[in-house]
């Protein structure tokens, strides 16, 4: 379960304060959850096409290409990092790897 909670008005202010977002994770999932480390010349080519795709998108002028590169972003890390994950987790009866 997942709740935010924001602190009282102040009357000096008129400020909304203290936002403390709070996360409750069940045990039971938390020793489940599993860590996927690729091997390390799989992880330095990871690192290295997203840095790339980072720095030349800082540089980017045409907005519909910077908008591509975040999507390719996304997509590659769904692909090489959570994908892997979930089929990890998948093996243990978690999750359906599809």
């Amino acid at each position: 379960y997942i709740s935010d909670q924001i602190g009282e008005h102040t009357e000096q202010s008129g400020l909304f304060c203290d936002f403390q977002p709070l996360i409750r994770i069940d045990n039971k999932k938390l020793s489940k959850v599993t860590v996927f480390f690729p091997d390390m010349e799989t992880q330095k080519k990871i690192g290295d096409i997203l840095f790339e795709v980072f720095q030349y998108q800082k540089q980017c002028p045409d907005t519909l290409q910077k908008k591509l590169l975040k999507e390719f972003e996304h997509c590659f890390i769904r692909q090489y990092i959570t994908y892997p994950i979930l089929c990890a987790q998948s093996k243990e009866g978690d999750y359906p790897c599809k």
